[in-house]
Formats: structure tokens, sequence, C-alpha cells
């Protein structure tokens, strides 16, 4: 979580979307396009990632599952691993994002946020914004 510019430092899911529920701060520029959190599918942090991209438009969130890594090559190319997924979350078409002119507190409104949900063997590159989804026929049954 720390390879971000931007890292997601506490916050609870039931508060999420509430402006300044989630606590961010600073990591170590490793990887400045992307924010991460982790068991991201079960404790159900979804809201937590929303609300970082809401506060911060240019970075592309990353919820990580149990069990499941991304590889990241050339700080560029991703690829997932392990037995659950990773979830992106990606501000860049957001057509609304109140998070600006909102009071500590607050609910946001967010629209045209994109969402997508990648298993094992799935790319994605960065600074294209691209996805490589697995051939269904590849996939383990």
């Amino acid at each position: 979580m720390s390879m971000s510019a931007a890292m997601i430092t506490g916050g609870k899911s039931t508060e999420a979307l509430f402006k300044g529920a989630v606590k961010t701060g600073e990591g170590m520029g490793y990887i400045p396009e992307l924010i991460f959190d982790s068991h991201f599918v079960q404790r159900g942090r979804f809201g937590r990632v929303m609300e970082a991209v809401a506060r911060f438009p240019n970075l592309i969130g990353v919820g990580l599952a149990e069990d499941t890594g991304l590889v990241i090559r050339h700080c560029n190319e991703c690829e997932v691993i392990g037995s659950g997924m990773v979830i992106l979350v990606d501000p860049s078409k957001l057509t609304h994002n109140n998070e600006e002119i909102l009071g500590k507190g607050t609910p946001m409104s967010l629209s045209n946020l994109v969402v997508h949900v990648l298993s094992e063997g799935d790319r994605f590159i960065i600074d294209k914004r691209k996805l490589e989804i697995r051939p269904m026929s590849q996939h383990v049954h």
C-alpha cells in the first residue's frame, strides 16, 4: 500500500463516502498513478477507494482481495496473481465529483466512475488505462 505517492491510512468502511471519513497520507511514490487498499472484498472497502479517488481524481484506485497481488513491471504493466481479484476504480471519466466543495462529514456524489474486476492473468497498462483480459478459453474451471 505504501508504494503509491498517496496512500489510504485509515477510515471505517461503514463511514466512507462521507467527506473526510477516509484518512490518507504520503507513501513512497514508487507507483504515483495508483492508490491501494488491501483486504478489499472481505472487508467491504469499496467506499474507501471511491472516496480516495474522489479526493485524488488523477489516481487509479486499486483494491486487492486477500491472497491476491498485482505484479507491476516497469512501473506501468500490471498483472493479477493469486486466487482472488483486483478491483480497479478509474475516475478519469468522472462527469460529477463534488468532493472539493463539501464540508467534512457530508455525503459525496460521483457519477461515471469506472470499475473493473480483474482476476488471475488479467493485465492493466497504467499509462494507457488499457485492460488485457485473459480469454475465457484460458480460465481454469
